[in-house]
């Protein structure tokens, strides 16, 4: 049965305020004489002037809901549900459904596009059978298909076939988005330097195009929608989070005055906490002025970037990461207990270390609930109303969906805890 409008149903149980509404005969002398003796008496009750403020609290409503409805922006569409429980926030929720559905069923059209493979297409029709792209999935599948008639099987393993909650899991092969340059023969790692003996070891990271967003069964609304987001020129990235004998190195030169404490973990390498990113502001002006380089934190979009290294999976390392990988609390939130050294897990095919888990990592963007208002070209973003600033990765105190490529959080600028960090970024002398 269809949920009627409450607009139409208060509209036939309010009560009238102007009472003898059914004569439109001028009142008598006599009537208006005996009215101006009487005492002065409200025409309704308590529980009338209650049914009045749930009407116009429903008019309220119903107004608002006609300005939001045509609204693509998932996460205002849930905060006015929780906002406004019932008819009204039931179509919002309905919406908002839909439209996170219509998202993830696009991420997984573009990864499938973007991979180009017969698997690929095939694992998009096993999800989106229906789908608003499953016509075009099945005629690339058959195109795929007519190579293939001798009954071959199909190259790649049968789990990358199943839809075990993460259907982008293939990686791509990062070879094909490396520049010449920037492999080392010698050592077939990415192409590092260091400005000044204080300053972090950099890594050169090429330029690109890439997947930004959730696709993966653990994605949540303001990771979408998934786009496709170029980073236009090389630039540089520290091969770890700037650590304390690097901040440190800025308090020697008497540039900062702070000293971050280290929870009792030690410092050295260990990755530098308890700073804010107006710290991490100051410290990569003091790098700046120290080198004669442009050094600054990483957008968002550079960061994603960075931390899938060419992978399409939910983590760099595929489906799934372990303590072999990266840094993270297993049993229960907190249980890793501290961070770990840099470095103390593998490096990903850029040659970055930690970028899932150890510390979060403040970035340079303002805080935006949806992608819907995002550019494209990797810039950071600026909002007229910022609602804090972001930090990426996930860090030890944290379970492993925080660790996903795609995870975003956010914080207020000044917040100073235990398990964030940063790690910078520097333009490239004629990148393009």
């Amino acid at each position: 049965m269809a949920v009627q409008d409450p607009m139409i149903a208060n509209f036939r149980k309010t009560p009238r305020l102007v009472q003898n509404q059914s004569s439109h005969e001028a009142p008598s002398s006599q009537a208006l004489s005996a009215r101006a003796e009487a005492p002065a008496t409200v025409g309704f009750d308590l529980a009338q002037i209650g049914t009045i403020a749930a009407d116009l609290a429903t008019a309220l409503t119903a107004a608002e809901w006609e300005r939001l409805k045509s609204s693509n922006d998932v996460a205002r569409l849930m905060r006015f549900a929780a906002h406004f429980p019932g008819y009204y926030g039931e179509l919002a929720r309905q919406r908002a459904f839909g439209l996170e559905q219509e998202q993830r069923e696009y991420s997984n059209w573009l990864w499938a596009e973007e991979t180009g493979t017969l698997e690929a297409y095939l694992r998009y029709l096993e999800a989106w059978p229906n789908g608003r792209h499953s016509e075009a999935a099945r005629r690339r599948a058959d195109s795929l298909r007519r190579p293939s008639q001798s009954g071959a099987p199909l190259s790649g393993r049968r789990d990358d076939l199943s839809l075990d909650g993460v259907l982008a899991r293939t990686e791509y092969d990062i070879s094909r988005h490396r520049l010449p340059d920037l492999a080392q023969a010698s050592t077939g790692r990415p192409l590092s330097f260091r400005d000044i003996p204080e300053a972090p070891e950099m890594v050169v990271v090429p330029s690109g195009t890439f997947l930004m967003g959730g696709s993966d069964e653990d994605a949540r609304s303001f990771e979408l929608p998934v786009r496709r987001v170029t980073i236009p020129s090389k630039f540089a990235v520290s091969r770890y989070a700037v650590t304390f004998d690097e901040w440190s190195n800025a308090v020697k030169a008497g540039v900062l005055k702070y000293e971050p404490a280290d929870a009792g973990w030690g410092r050295g390498r260990r990755p530098v906490i308890n700073v804010s990113w107006h710290d991490a502001r100051l410290y990569v002006a003091w790098l700046s002025q120290a080198t004669g380089y442009v050094y600054r934190l990483l957008s968002e979009a550079e960061w994603e970037y960075c931390c899938r290294a060419g992978t399409t999976s939910a983590y760099a390392t595929g489906a799934e990461i372990d303590e072999s990988a990266a840094r993270f609390s297993i049993e229960e939130w907190g249980s890793a207990k501290c961070t770990l050294e840099v470095g103390s897990h593998p490096a990903n095919a850029f040659g970055l270390f930690d970028m899932h888990g150890n510390v979060a990592e403040w970035v340079e963007d303002d805080w935006i609930a949806s992608y819907g208002e995002a550019g494209v070209d990797g810039a950071p973003v600026k909002s007229d109303r910022p609602q804090g600033k972001i930090v990426r990765g996930g860090g030890w105190p944290d379970l492993m969906p925080s660790l996903r490529s795609a995870s975003r959080n956010r914080l207020n600028p000044t917040t100073r805890n235990n398990s964030t960090g940063f790690r910078v970024a520097r333009a490239l002398p004629g990148a393009g």
